[in-house]
């Protein structure tokens, strides 16, 4: 594929995270947060932020900056 056609591409999606998902997140600065609900992306101030859920229901926002691992949660059909 030459580089005109994937620039000229407007279907490509960067997303690896699934909305509804469960996931560990942790930042640069040490904090880990378990169990969080993936509920997608949003733009704030103009930069890409990820919003989740907590399992207290308050929402976490991550600034694409921050942001040093997510992991996974395997629990079988709830993730799909």
């Amino acid at each position: 594929m030459r580089l005109e056609e994937l620039s000229s591409q407007s279907s490509y999606n960067d997303n690896i995270l699934i909305e509804g998902n469960k996931y560990t997140v942790g930042t640069n600065d040490g904090v880990t947060f378990e169990r969080v609900e993936y509920l997608g992306s949003a733009q704030m101030f103009g930069k890409k932020v990820l919003k989740f859920s907590t399992v207290e229901k308050q929402q976490l926002t991550v600034n694409l900056s921050f942001h040093t691992f997510i992991l996974e949660y395997n629990e079988g059909e709830e993730n799909g």
